[in-house]
């Protein structure tokens, strides 16, 4: 079994997800530092291959993201930092710690 690096959180952010310039809209489920999960509002990732051009986490950031699974509506990410997209998402896990 892999263990994952980074503990995920619970989240409910809005999200829109790009493959090939069309977006899919869904919710954030869960987000740790190095990566997220994703409930699409409708459709199936099934047959759009591995590129997720753009990732917009509503209230976090713009991410470049490698998709890692996908089972139906729901998807794994794991982000593609530079530094500015990095601290947004250590800057919204800090204030789910502290709470």
């Amino acid at each position: 079994m892999i263990r994952r690096a980074d503990t995920r959180f619970d989240a409910e952010n809005s999200c829109t997800a790009y493959f090939n310039g069309h977006p899919m809209h869904g919710r954030l489920i869960d987000l740790s530092q190095g990566g997220a999960s994703f409930r699409l509002n409708f459709g199936s990732l099934d047959n759009l291959g591995n590129q997720i051009e753009t990732l917009i986490i509503d209230g976090i950031g713009r991410f470049s993201t490698e998709k890692r699974w996908s089972a139906g509506e729901r998807f794994g990410v794991r982000f593609i930092h530079d530094d500015e997209t990095a601290a947004a998402v250590r800057d919204f896990l800090k204030d789910r710690r502290s709470s």
